[in-house]
């Protein structure tokens, strides 16, 4: 073989590998999470290209929260075209918290939209959760969301415990 076929086919050799390793490496970044690449591909949306004329905060699966306990908060948006888009996570859609922001008061609020209030029911006796979420993108977009604390759901599992028997316990019979 000559040294031109040789260099010809070390020269498709590493072509063909570069575009294998790209075609592996595209599934890898929508997997790790890369928002940008997501929008890319419209897996997500992104506010900011749309008009977005409404927005609604809501707790789907209750709407009050226990001291320790924690509750996905869900945001829809309807469009001009009365499209609607849903938060990722719990919503299960295609807007990213990434492009929201979200303000608490009483209870607190992660990057994923997660509403936790602390597992001191002192810290919030008499108190209201309330959650304020705006659109950087759109500033006239603003939904605020009151967070009932529900206090008895904590003492109710606290006489429980307490009532229940341990192992530790003696028996009445015995210390007669």
């Amino acid at each position: 073989m000559s040294p031109i076929n040789e260099q010809v086919q070390v020269v498709a050799f590493t072509r063909s590998s570069e575009i294998a390793a790209c075609q592996a490496l595209i599934p890898l970044l929508v997997l790790c999470g890369c928002g940008s690449v997501k929008v890319r591909l419209g897996l997500r949306a992104s506010l900011d290209k749309g008009p977005v004329v409404s927005m609604e905060a809501s707790l789907p699966k209750n709407p009050g929260i226990a001291p320790g306990e924690k509750s996905p908060l869900v945001v829809t948006f309807t469009e001009a075209d009365c499209t609607v888009l849903v938060t990722e996570g719990e919503g299960k859609g295609k807007v990213l918290w990434r492009d929201l922001t979200v303000t608490a008061n009483v209870v607190s609020v992660n990057k994923k939209g997660i509403v936790s209030l602390p597992r001191d029911p002192r810290i919030s006796d008499g108190k209201m959760g309330h959650v304020t979420v705006t659109v950087p993108s759109h500033p006239t977009l603003r939904s605020e969301l009151d967070v009932p604390l529900d206090i008895t759901t904590t003492f109710h599992r606290a006489s429980q415990v307490a009532a229940a028997p341990t192992a530790l316990t003696a028996p009445t019979e015995l210390m007669a």
